[in-house]
C-alpha cells in the first residue's frame, strides 16, 4: 500500500505543476496575462519561459478506502505520533515555436522525504525514523497546440511522455522510505482552457489522462510485473484580479487512479482519489525586464481515499527570457 501512496502524492504534485506552471507573455486580455496567469499561456514565439516551483508538505493522517480520515497514530497513541514529511521542486522550461505550437519539459526533484515516529519516551521497541532517496524524479517532455484563441477564451490541447529517469522503488533498501521515481514510463493527453468571466474574474480549467506502462520490479530476489492504474487529473482555478500587479486565486484539483495489477491480477484497495484545495496569491513584478511573477499558496488535501493527507506550502517563480 505504501507504494501506491507515494505514486499518488507524486502525481498530484506534478499536476499542480502543469496547471500553474504556464503563462509568461502578454495577451489580448489582461486577466489571462495577470499575476496568476492563465493555464493556456506560453512565451511569445522564439522566447523561452522558465518556471520554478517548490512545495513542502507533511502528513499525520490518511484516508481509507471509504474516504474516512484516520490519524496515523490511531490505536497507538501511547507508543508514537508518526508523521511524514516531503518536499519537492520542479523546473519547467517552455519554448514557443509559433503562435499555436510549443514544447515543454518538466524536471521534478525530490528534496526530502522522511518518516518520523516521534516515539514516547517510555516505549522500548525498535522503530527507526526513515529517510527516502533524493534527486531527479521522472522527467516529462511534451508539447501543446492552441486550438482556440480570442480575447475572452483560449483552449490548448497537449501531449506528454513521462520518462523513468528517477530511481525505481525496487532500487531502495529496507532502511529507505522511497525512491525518486516510479520505475516505469507513461503517456498522457490533456486539455486546458481559460475563460474570462468578467473584467475581474478568470476561470482556468485543465485535465489530463495518463496511461501507465508496466514496471518490472525485483524485491529481495522476487520478480514481479506491476501495472499501476491509469490516472485522471482534473483541476481548476478561479482568479480575482485586485490590480495589474496582484491577484488572488483558489485552486481545486482532483486525482483518480485505477487499481493496480500485480502479475496480471488486480489488487484490492489500490485505487485512489484525492481532492486538493489551494488558496493562492500572485504578484507581477513590472519593475524589471524579466517579466517576473511570484506566487504562493497553502495546499490542503480536503478529501480522498487510499491516500495520505498531505498539506503544506507551495511557492512559484515565473520568468520569460
Amino acid at each position: 500500500m505504501v507504494m501506491e501512496l507515494r505514486r499518488a502524492v507524486s502525481g498530484m504534485f506534478m499536476f499542480a505543476t502543469i496547471l500553474v506552471g504556464t503563462g509568461f507573455c502578454q495577451n489580448e486580455n489582461d486577466l489571462i496575462s495577470g499575476p496568476l496567469s492563465g493555464v493556456t499561456f506560453a512565451p511569445e514565439p522564439g522566447h523561452l519561459g522558465l518556471t520554478v516551483q517548490y512545495i513542502s508538505t507533511s502528513s499525520t493522517s490518511s484516508f481509507d478506502s471509504d474516504g474516512k480520515e484516520h490519524d496515523l497514530n490511531e490505536y497507538n497513541e501511547r507508543i508514537a505520533d508518526p508523521g511524514y514529511k516531503r518536499s519537492m521542486s520542479a523546473l519547467r522550461g517552455e519554448y514557443t515555436i509559433s503562435k499555436n505550437l510549443g514544447l515543454f519539459v518538466i524536471i521534478p526533484f525530490v528534496n526530502s522525504q522522511e518518516l518520523e515516529w516521534n516515539l514516547e519516551p517510555t516505549y522500548m521497541g525498535a522503530l527507526n525514523d526513515l529517510s527516502g532517496q533524493t534527486g531527479v524524479g521522472d522527467i516529462m517532455v511534451g508539447g501543446w497546440f492552441q486550438v482556440v484563441k480570442s480575447s475572452q477564451l483560449a483552449v490548448n490541447i497537449s501531449g506528454a511522455y513521462y520518462m523513468a529517469t528517477g530511481s525505481s522503488p525496487d532500487e531502495t533498501t529496507t532502511a529507505e522510505l522511497g525512491s525518486t521515481g516510479n520505475g516505469h514510463t507513461s503517456t498522457g493527453a490533456g486539455i486546458s482552457a481559460d475563460f474570462v468571466v468578467s473584467s475581474k474574474i478568470l476561470l482556468s480549467l485543465g485535465g489530463e489522462y495518463v496511461l501507465n506502462q508496466e514496471a518490472d520490479y525485483s524485491f529481495d530476489d522476487v520478480a514481479m510485473t506491476v501495472e499501476y492504474g491509469n490516472e485522471m487529473l482534473l483541476g481548476g482555478r478561479l482568479t480575482y484580479s485586485m490590480s495589474n500587479n496582484l491577484s488572488l486565486g483558489m485552486n481545486a484539483d482532483y486525482l483518480a487512479s485505477d487499481k493496480m495489477k500485480v502479475d496480471g491480477q488486480e489488487s484490492d484497495d489500490t485505487e485512489a482519489t484525492a481532492v486538493i484545495l489551494t488558496p493562492m496569491i500572485g504578484h507581477h513584478d513590472t519593475t524589471n525586464k524579466l517579466n517576473m511573477r511570484i506566487s504562493g499558496g497553502y495546499q490542503l488535501t480536503y478529501a480522498g481515499s487510499n491516500i495520505l493527507k498531505y498539506d503544506g506550502l507551495r511557492f512559484g517563480l515565473y520568468i520569460i527570457f
